[in-house]
């Protein structure tokens, strides 16, 4: 499998970040974090942004990142970095559950079921009236 560096990763920039990323989220890739001690919030951003959000940290150490090379700051860092991810993953999966949304004008989603709201029936106008002659 090959190694991807990510001391010589985040000297490239955020597109080698990304592009790091794409490797690693299919698996072609493993991450050797030797001689990084830190890393940004918006670098990890990047480093997870194709990775999946249901991944959890034991997925990412059985092959994408070599855990052995971690230091104890950057472990911590990808930790919580996941778990935020996470739970922000899961947040807005309740919120999205609980939140009644409209799907179109009018039909409103109440669960499992929906309705249309009546329309008024005194604001509407004969396009064309009927003229006795």
């Amino acid at each position: 499998m090959n190694k991807l560096h990510l001391k010589d990763i985040l000297k490239q920039g955020d597109d080698a970040i990304v592009a790091a990323s794409t490797f690693l989220s299919l698996k072609m890739a493993q991450l050797d974090c030797s001689e990084v001690d830190n890393i940004t919030t918006a670098q990890l951003t990047l480093l997870f942004s194709k990775i999946p959000e249901t991944w959890e940290f034991v997925e990412l150490a059985e092959g994408v990142i070599n855990v052995e090379t971690f230091s104890e700051t950057l472990a911590t860092q990808f930790v919580d970095f996941i778990n935020n991810r996470r739970l922000s993953q899961l947040n807005t999966a309740n919120n999205h559950q609980n939140t009644n949304t409209t799907k179109k004008t009018g039909v409103k989603d109440r669960g499992s079921e929906y309705y249309v709201s009546p329309s008024p029936t005194n604001n509407r106008q004969n396009v064309n009236p009927i003229h006795s002659v």
